[in-house]
């Protein structure tokens, strides 16, 4: 029989603790499964990962084939001439985002555009890669659909390179209100995979102008 829902060395912590370790479970088509096991011993956190409430910390969750714990990456898809493929890109994530953001406007439908991007950002799970590669993070729907906070305005940050051999990004408190911190929009380890660090910048670069260089 087909397997339904996989899962392949789920990890998944809650600061220090680690309440999943390496979870590997196969679910066929129309099997029943009963987790049983003491309070506490990660059988609703299992659930929640699996319908995306939490997002995983390693491994990965499989429906039907389809990788649900990587929006973006290598995903498989319908594709012309009747066929599927593992596919990569915007166009894969997009729907994800999309998603998230009905279910935000669900919840709450006064939600403006803006509000929905940096709510979106901001709940994002944080990494250590640089901004022009991942972003805020990585997407994390409930962490989305329960943020708070209002954005006066959602602008793309501007980034420049300077002759100092930095590169500024544009603060995104200065722009969308005091709340959308650059640690709580990028994470406080941003670029610490190229041994790069969040720095203040200097007076000379700003003009009056809060950035910040990543």
């Amino acid at each position: 029989m087909a397997s339904a829902v996989v899962l392949e060395g789920v990890v998944k912590s809650f600061g220090k603790l680690e309440v999943l370790s390496g979870i590997d479970l196969d679910v066929a088509e129309h099997e029943v499964v009963c987790l049983i096991g003491a309070s506490g011993s990660g059988k609703s956190t299992l659930l929640r990962c699996v319908n995306l409430l939490e997002p995983v910390d390693a491994g990965r969750i499989l429906i039907h084939g389809d990788d649900i714990t990587a929006p973006g990456v290598n995903n498989r898809s319908s594709y012309p001439t009747n066929t599927y493929a593992n596919l990569s890109g915007t166009s894969m994530a997009a729907p994800m985002v999309a998603g998230a953001a009905a279910l935000m406007i669900q919840k709450e439908p006064s939600i403006t555009p803006a509000t929905v991007k940096a709510r979106l950002m901001k709940s994002a799970v944080k990494d250590e890669r640089l901004v022009f590669e991942t972003g805020a993070g990585t997407l994390d729907v409930y962490g989305a659909v329960t943020a708070t906070g209002t954005a006066q305005s959602a602008a793309s940050p501007s980034a420049m390179a300077a002759d100092d051999g930095y590169i500024y990004i544009q603060d995104t408190a200065a722009l969308w209100g005091s709340s959308w911190s650059q640690t709580a929009i990028w994470g406080g380890g941003k670029g610490r995979a190229y041994g790069l660090t969040l720095t203040p910048v200097p007076a000379s670069i700003t003009s009056g102008t809060s950035h910040r260089p990543r």
